[in-house]
């Protein structure tokens, strides 16, 4: 069967929230993430396969568990003068985008400087160092550009709310709490200047029966993120920025540094480091953090495992890993690493 791919854009509509955990406590305060996670847009895909497609989820979830379909991102797109530009998470420890120094504008985590000369913009609360992933017309690929930076800013406005009873999609008494949502975005290029036409991207690998259906949606209204968000989800076949995740195992790229574009699973067996849907990892330049979620389907919560957050960088010693890792579907989606 031919492998077939597709990219899914999604533009808000509304003001945004993205968490990674479901359970609240009375009275508290729920911050929003700045960027959606790769569970919210890959919820977000599997959603139009199922409303679109005519695919059931229990199809849908063993199709994604077999790797007949993948989800690669998520990725930032962001729109200067009509053209569309993609950025993903600068790596952790490559550099504090923007920060002025003694030598020439620019200075490492480690303080050692690097000679480039750059603008001057305010990494601060609520914003993320992003670089590009552009198209190389010589080698005919797409690649991580180091030299092409930009942060995002997200306006963020508090709201009061109720927690709800998911299988009656009802307020739950005596569950007050606060949050605090995406209400914008604006993001400033070291290259192309400043937008505030923003929306958040994914790469797809889907069977042939699939691909046709789900490419004539061509754009649709869908919930994206928690607490009734909305984006216009539009679907193209041209192109496709993190196209090399898909073949980072094949390839091996003679062993590069890997860029985590997604949160990466970890775990742990006879005092060796796996990679989920990697291998073995020599080493880790980055954050570790607890991600969970919701199965809509099954009404339970995913389980709280420890991954790499986006923009950690690792390297990859063996690419086999334990037949006894965990084998739920749902970390299927988190699988999107790029080399850098």
């Amino acid at each position: 069967m031919p492998e077939l791919f597709l990219s899914i854009l999604f533009e808000p509509l509304t003001p945004l929230f993205f968490g990674s955990r479901q359970t609240l406590s009375p009275y508290e305060y729920v911050r929003s993430s700045i960027l959606p996670s790769a569970y919210t847009v890959g919820g977000a895909v599997l959603r139009m396969i199922n409303d679109f497609c005519g695919l059931e989820f229990k199809e849908i979830e063993e199709k994604v568990s077999d790797g007949w379909i993948e989800i690669k991102g998520p990725y930032v797109a962001a729109w200067f003068n009509n053209n569309v530009k993609y950025y993903v998470p600068a790596p952790i420890g490559y550099g504090v985008p923007f920060e002025q120094s003694h030598y020439f504008g620019y200075q490492r985590l480690d303080k050692i400087p690097v000679a480039r000369v750059t603008k001057k913009f305010e990494v601060g609360k609520d914003s993320i160092g992003l670089v590009e992933v552009r198209f190389n017309h010589e080698k005919r690929e797409w690649s991580i550009d180091l030299n092409s930076q930009a942060i995002i800013k997200a306006k963020m406005s508090d709201r009061t709310s109720f927690e709800m009873e998911r299988t009656r999609r009802v307020v739950q008494h005596g569950t007050l709490y606060f949050r605090s949502m995406v209400e914008s975005y604006t993001l400033d290029s070291d290259r192309y200047g400043r937008t505030t036409e923003i929306g958040f991207g994914c790469d797809v690998k889907i069977p042939e029966e699939v691909f046709s259906r789900l490419l004539g949606v061509k754009s649709a209204v869908i919930r994206f993120g928690g607490e009734g968000g909305l984006c216009k989800a539009s679907v193209y076949s041209k192109e496709m920025p993190l196209i090399k995740s898909f073949k980072v195992k094949e390839e091996k790229e003679g062993r590069k540094a890997l860029l985590a574009i997604s949160h990466i699973p970890l775990l742990k067996e006879d005092a060796r480091l796996y990679a989920l849907g990697f291998g073995e990892v020599e080493w880790i330049l980055g954050r570790v953090e607890l991600l969970g979620g919701w199965l809509t389907r099954s009404a339970t919560l995913k389980k709280h495992i420890p991954t790499l957050s986006p923009g950690s960088l690792f390297r990859i010693h063996n690419y086999e890993y334990p037949s006894t890792a965990s084998s739920e579907w749902y970390l299927k989606l988190l699988t999107t690493a790029i080399p850098c």
